[in-house]
């Protein structure tokens, strides 16, 4: 009888991926595809992070310069120069 209970609980399991996987197929099978400012107003809609987007607005030099965001450094003093 235990070997039921075990092929019950593996099908129940098995089931369960099959279902969620599903449910997930379905949610991104047919995506809306908007521009950013469109996609930034429904957030706030929706209860987004307000106005967010105005502190992050950083140039794309900014945001790839190494030394701006202090990648050559670290707490511990390893691979500082000094």
């Amino acid at each position: 009888m235990s070997g039921v209970g075990v092929i019950a609980v593996l099908a129940l399991g098995v089931g369960a991926t099959f279902v969620l996987y599903g449910l997930i197929a379905s949610e991104t099978a047919d995506p809306e595809i908007v521009d950013r400012e469109t996609a930034e107003r429904k957030a706030r809609e929706r209860g987004g992070r307000g106005g967010a987007a105005e502190t992050t607005d950083r140039s794309d030099t900014e945001r790839d310069d190494p030394d701006a965001v202090g990648w050559d450094t670290r707490d511990d003093g390893r691979w500082n120069d000094g």
